[in-house]
């Protein structure tokens, strides 16, 4: 299901997930 990732671009990916739940959280 998953690529093969590494801590660092899941991390990365973590982050720029929580962003954009942060950004459309905004919106309510």
């Amino acid at each position: 299901m998953w690529p093969d990732f590494g801590e660092a671009e899941y991390l990365q990916a973590l982050r720029s997930f929580q962003s954009m739940e942060r950004r459309f959280g905004q919106r309510k």
